[in-house]
């Protein structure tokens, strides 16, 4: 039967009853030493005066089960009741008894089982939520997030301290909602704030803005609440200087989430080594499923997301961005002062090239040739990234010059790599790939390098890998455990195939 004692009292009881029985447990060896000692000295007194204490204290808590088993108490007491009867010292006798009958009924009778034990249902009334249901909220509601960012709603909020605004107010302003969807959008908000994603405010004007069918026909049903974005959430508008919002339209959408969800087959299935995400859409790796002219729109998201992480001073703890940090490296010094064949269609007798291989949208090789004039550069990626980014156009406009854009692959028996650098960059390139593919990555680098060599002159070509590191296993440190935290081992072998590595 369910306990009616509250969970506080039942904690208070516990607690007393604990200290006592541990106090028992304490006296329990001297109270039967006590006795033993009296018995040996036939001295009465002493033998009632123990047993007395032995009973009394050890009768709080059965931790004197363990304490009395040892001594044997309630042997020795009957032991010395039949002496006492011999002697014809019936009163003492029967004391003695009754005390040994006593031990002996307590701790070797059955202990009822409490009412309501670890086990039964009932008692999960006065537990925290279960473990599973946090882990279904989290999901249920990153899918809101996505939904609601990608829809335009996460724009139309407003900001922490303003206003708040009805759901019905919201729809209105999302050209993307269909009709009559206020309720829904209500309750998904809802779902948010209780997550503590966002935050909502109850307002008597929403109430009465939202009778009827509120604005354009969406129907607010007489809604109360308002709405408005946490601290945290404001991160997820367009207008944001982070990358919050890039970061859940890429890695909540569709594309990847299922593919989370085709872990079990990438495990079980037999002769099938290939990550989830190839899994789930029909052998197309995730570059692959860029370079599709249907997925333009997340190409071009993903590819805007790693300029912001190169970008962003905020990635860092040095407070500068990743391509800064890398522009101040002090091999560039060096490289300027070397001669190099130039790439094509820049001017003879230019500076070291340096290549960057696989570099997106060109971020992290305008801050390098930014900040070293001298040097020539080449960017090298899928012919689909270079021709569709602002960023590579201006490229061509500032630095057209001094910057050569070659399409083309660096994996697989077409791949065509530039073979006019002095300096190759490798930057986030091989956590994406497995430990087979980046072997080959590294055998074409190797070629296009070595010819490099043969037509230049001075020092041979360098690589330049740049990548964030797992820390070595036996590293304990303070900084180790938070590298583990931040960076999603697993996340590189589902969506891309590939994983995070230690130095060694």
């Amino acid at each position: 039967r369910p306990s009616t004692t509250p969970s506080s009292e039942r904690a208070r009881r516990s607690t007393a009853s604990s200290f006592v029985g541990a106090l028992a447990a304490a006296l329990a060896a001297p109270s039967a030493a006590c006795v033993s000692k009296a018995l040996r000295r036939r001295h009465r007194a002493g033998v009632f005066a123990g047993g007395m204490v032995a009973y009394l204290v050890g009768s709080a808590s059965p931790l004197w089960m363990a304490a009395h088993a040892e001594t044997g108490l309630p042997q020795q007491l009957a032991a010395h009741a039949q002496q006492l009867a011999a002697d014809r010292m019936l009163l003492p006798a029967c004391v003695a008894s009754f005390i040994a009958g006593c031990l002996v009924t307590r701790f070797t009778s059955p202990t009822p089982p409490s009412p309501a034990a670890p086990d039964d249902p009932s008692s999960r009334a006065d537990r925290a939520p279960r473990w599973i249901n946090k882990m279904l909220l989290t999901t249920n509601g990153a899918s809101i997030v996505y939904a609601l960012t990608a829809a335009g709603v996460m724009d139309q909020l407003p900001l922490p301290g303003e206003p708040g605004l009805a759901a019905s107010a919201i729809a209105f302003r999302c050209a993307r909602l269909r009709e009559g969807v206020a309720d829904v959008l209500e309750r998904l908000l809802r779902s948010l704030a209780r997550l503590g994603v966002l935050e909502e405010l109850r307002s008597p004007e929403a109430e009465r803005e939202g009778g009827g069918d509120g604005e354009g026909g969406f129907g607010g049903g007489g809604c109360a609440a308002v709405f408005r974005h946490t601290e945290d959430s404001q991160e997820l508008r367009r207008a944001s200087p982070w990358n919050t919002r890039e970061l859940a339209l890429i890695l909540l959408s569709p594309a990847h989430v299922r593919s989370w969800w085709r872990i079990q087959d990438a495990i079980t299935c037999r002769g099938a080594d290939t990550e989830p995400f190839r899994i789930e859409h029909a052998g197309k790796g995730v570059f692959e499923y860029y370079a599709d002219p249907a997925n333009y729109e997340e190409s071009s998201m993903f590819n805007e997301l790693m300029v912001q992480l190169s970008d962003s001073a905020d990635v860092y703890d040095a407070g500068k961005s990743g391509a800064e940090l890398i522009a101040q490296l002090p091999l560039w010094a060096h490289a300027a002062r070397r001669g190099g064949t130039p790439p094509p269609g820049c001017e003879a007798g230019a500076a070291a090239t340096v290549v960057d291989v696989g570099g997106g949208l060109g971020s992290v090789l305008a801050e390098v040739l930014s900040q070293h004039t001298t040097l020539q550069g080449i960017l090298f990626d899928r012919p689909e990234v270079l021709d569709s980014s602002n960023l590579v156009k201006a490229l061509r406009g500032e630095l057209a010059d001094r910057v050569a854009l070659v399409g083309g692959s660096f994996l697989g028996a077409d791949a065509a790599l530039p073979r006019d650098g002095q300096i190759y960059i490798l930057k986030w390139i091989l956590h994406d790939w497995s430990d087979v593919a980046c072997g080959a990555i590294l055998s074409n680098l190797w070629a296009a390098m070595a010819t490099a060599a043969q037509r230049g002159a001075g020092a041979p070509p360098r690589l330049l890998v740049l990548e964030q590191v797992l820390p070595e296993d036996d590293d304990s440190s303070e900084a180790a455990q938070r590298a583990r935290s931040e960076l999603d081992d697993v996340n590189m072998w589902v969506v891309y195939g590939g994983r995070e590595r230690t130095v060694s």
